[in-house]
């Protein structure tokens, strides 16, 4: 008889026949199983355990999002429910330990630690609803050798600046502010380790504004303060938009748009020539369609040019037209 098979004989009385009933053995293990389980009812009371555990997790997270809403935009309340009640430096900074991914993608203080400020509160409407975008600026912090604590110009490299990290409210009716996006380290803005105070070396400090690029498309404008190296600067200004625009088929939040170079020196013949310096502004041309149109005005050496760039609806991008 095979190992894998059992059998049953029963006799058949009329026919005087035996009939070989095969049972597979799979079979049998499982009616094994069910008498054990209804031998041990606390099987089932484990079972009944777990049903209403999965239950209220859902429910749990069903009601998240009352973790997300913000009585005020108080400093304070921002950075305690933001960095998981995180210690507050000297400074007045937070301090928060990173992980790993984070360590890489954000200035690393003297302790091992970031150091994180809430540096400004700017507010946008977007279809009618008032908004908040929180700026956060993480700053190399050193401690000199009377234990005080020191950030900003001169403290980190030339092109190194503060770690900006962004955080996105939106007013509820009962005017609390429900929080939708946030990042502890979106880019890189500033020199020589800051963004909000001047440098120290005559690039100037960088801006953080919120522009209108059409009716209802409000955008985040950042401009880095000047910099370069052997006596050449050069400035920046990166427009991202702060409503979700489609990229691949997705709705992504803070999507770059524009980035231009306001300001541009270059040397006019080789190495020890005269500077040269290239100077553009950004001109908002408010038509009828939905996207403003950019015209970038650039005088170069005294040479007044035009560039126009209007909004691609194909690339969610500004493109150059002339």
């Amino acid at each position: 008889m095979h190992w894998c098979n059992w059998y049953i004989c029963v006799d058949e009385c009329v026919n005087m026949k035996k009939m070989k009933i095969e049972i597979p053995g799979i079979l049998f293990l499982s009616l094994m199983l069910i008498f054990t389980s209804c031998s041990n009812p606390d099987n089932l009371t484990n079972k009944n355990i777990l049903s209403n555990n999965n239950t209220n997790s859902v429910q749990k997270k069903d009601t998240s999002n009352n973790n997300r809403i913000f009585n005020s935009l108080n400093k304070n309340e921002i950075l305690r429910k933001l960095f998981d009640n995180a210690d507050t430096d000297n400074l007045g900074f937070t301090v928060w330990k990173p992980n790993y991914c984070e360590s890489i993608k954000n200035n690393i203080s003297y302790d091992g630690n970031c150091h994180t400020s809430l540096d400004t509160i700017m507010y946008f409407r977007d279809a009618g609803t008032k908004r908040a975008c929180v700026i956060f600026g993480t700053y190399k912090v050193w401690q000199n050798d009377s234990s005080k604590l020191k950030y900003g110009a001169g403290i980190d490299c030339h092109f190194c600046g503060a770690q900006i990290g962004i955080a996105l409210f939106s007013q509820t009716k009962d005017d609390r502010w429900e929080l939708y996006f946030f990042e502890k380290s979106f880019t890189s803005l500033g020199l020589f380790g800051t963004w909000k105070i001047d440098n120290g070396f005559g690039g100037g400090r960088s801006h953080i504004d919120v522009v209108y690029l059409g009716g209802n498309f409000p955008c985040l404008e950042l401009k880095g303060g000047l910099g370069g190296n052997e006596g050449i600067q050069e400035g920046y200004s990166t427009i991202y938009s702060l409503v979700e625009i489609p990229v691949k088929g997705y709705p992504v939040l803070l999507s770059k748009i524009f980035e231009y170079e306001y300001y541009g020196e270059y040397r006019e013949n080789g190495r020890n020539s005269k500077i040269i310096a290239k100077k553009t502004n950004m001109q908002l041309i408010k038509n009828n369609t939905e996207f403003f149109q950019i015209n970038l005005i650039i005088n170069d050496n005294n040479k007044i040019s035009t560039e126009e760039y209007v909004y691609s609806e194909k690339y969610r991008i500004y493109l150059k037209t002339k």
